[in-house]
């Protein structure tokens, strides 16, 4: 980053990203923006339990109020970072790129792959399988809709248990073929691999208020 010297700095992860990128804007005078994604200590509760929400709610105050700006995608998001004295906040909605995201980029080989007929609706998730977004949610909406309808999960740490109309694809890019143009030795269709644990990530928050 201090080669291609931007003029601005936007980061989008809480962890040793959001760190350096602060390092970064500070060396190169630039101003720094930080984007809360998600609820961090509601996040680490669910996963470590109720007792980490005032470390983890420090460990926020004390990363983001270094931000010259910093964005939530919901006005609840930036309420709470507010509560927490956290200063600079604005609302940033999500969105699509409608032009990244068009339909003159369907891949009509995809339906093949997935054994799908024209008539079958198909709904796709992208995204990590994390705990909090909830997927055996999405799971049982794609069993009740049954027959007629096929969901497919892209993405790491997805389910390996699914419905007979869920397909799961456990990368974000397709595997790389041989120099031949063979397939690849991996299937195109795998079970996603268990979630690791947080835990080791979870002693260096700790290290960092000792």
């Amino acid at each position: 980053m201090l080669r291609v010297k931007p003029d601005i700095i936007e980061a989008g992860d809480p962890y040793v990203t959001g760190w350096a990128a602060l390092d970064a804007g500070r060396k190169l005078d630039v101003p720094v923006v930080g984007f809360y994604h998600s609820d961090l200590p509601r996040l680490i509760s669910n996963r470590l339990g109720s007792g980490t929400d005032r470390l983890v709610e420090r460990y926020v105050y004390r990363l983001y109020r270094r931000f010259d700006q910093v964005l939530a995608p919901s006005r609840v998001m930036a309420e709470r970072l507010t509560r927490l004295g956290i200063e600079h906040v604005a609302v940033q909605p999500l969105g699509v790129d409608l032009e990244s995201f068009h339909p003159r980029f369907r891949d009509p080989a995809l339906r093949t792959k997935l054994g799908l007929d024209d008539d079958t609706k198909l709904l796709i998730f992208v995204g990590r399988g994390s705990r909090e977004k909830n997927l055996h949610h999405l799971l049982e909406m794609a069993r009740q809709l049954g027959k007629g309808y096929h969901l497919l999960l892209v993405g790491p740490s997805m389910p390996s248990q699914t419905p007979d109309n869920v397909s799961v694809i456990d990368r974000y890019t397709r595997p790389r073929r041989s120099p031949a143009g063979s397939p690849p030795a991996t299937p195109w269709f795998t079970p996603a691999p268990k979630r690791p644990s947080g835990w080791s990530r979870w002693k260096r928050w700790r290290a960092a208020f000792r």
